[in-house]
C-alpha cells in the first residue's frame, strides 16, 4: 500500500478542482499517530465500507502495511455488524469543504494497530450521508475534483442500502407523529 502522511493532497485537483487528502494510508517504515478511537466511529467506517463509491476498480488486494507476519485479514467484523471486505476498496468522504480518500484497510489498522485518524477525519465519517444517498452524491459533486467525477459511475444506491437507511429513519419517523 503506498503511504501518504495524514491529510496530505494525493491527487492534482485540476483545473478549478481541490486536491483530494489522504487519511489512512500507513505502514510500518514511517510513524503514525497513535490513540483511541470510538466504537461509534469504527462503526461508522464499517457502515460505509458495505458499499462504497469506487469510481475506479481496484487493481488486486493490497494488504496491510503493520502486520508482521501476515498480509493483514481480508474482512473484519464487528459484533451484530457486517462483515466487509479489506484491501480492496477506498472510502471517499465528502465533508465540509474537502474530499478525503482512506483505505478500506484502515479500519483493520484503527482496531489492530491502535491507528489514530485525526480528528476532522473522524468528525467527517461520523457525519458522512449514507454511501451512494442522493445527500452523499450532492456532497460529492460540491467537493470533488472534476477528474475524479468522470472517472466512473456516479453513485447509486443499492437496495440494501436504502433499505438500511429507511430502518434508520423509521424510528424517528413513527417517533414524531402525534
Amino acid at each position: 500500500m503506498a503511504w501518504f502522511e495524514d491529510l496530505t493532497p494525493c491527487s492534482d485537483p485540476g483545473e478549478g478542482g481541490k486536491p483530494v487528502l489522504a487519511v489512512g494510508w500507513i505502514d510500518h517504515l514511517h510513524a503514525y499517530p497513535r490513540g483511541h478511537a470510538s466504537r461509534r466511529f469504527v462503526m461508522r467506517l464499517v457502515e460505509l465500507l458495505e458499499d462504497p463509491w469506487q469510481p475506479r476498480r481496484s487493481l488486486g488486494w493490497h494488504t496491510c502495511g503493520l502486520c508482521r507476519f501476515t498480509e493483514g485479514p481480508r474482512t473484519f467484523e464487528l459484533e451484530d455488524g457486517p462483515r466487509v471486505k479489506l484491501g480492496t476498496s477506498n472510502l471517499f468522504i465528502p465533508a465540509y469543504d474537502r474530499l478525503y480518500i482512506a483505505p478500506s484497510m484502515m479500519v483493520h489498522a484503527v482496531d489492530a494497530h491502535g491507528y489514530a485518524p485525526p480528528e476532522e477525519f473522524v468528525k467527517a465519517v461520523l457525519v458522512c450521508p449514507p454511501m451512494r444517498s442522493p445527500a452523499y452524491l450532492a456532497a460529492l459533486r460540491d467537493v470533488a475534483p472534476p477528474w475524479l467525477l468522470e472517472a466512473g459511475p456516479l453513485p447509486r444506491m443499492s437496495a440494501s442500502a436504502r433499505l438500511r437507511a429507511r430502518s434508520r429513519r423509521t424510528p424517528r419517523l413513527i417517533g414524531s407523529r402525534r
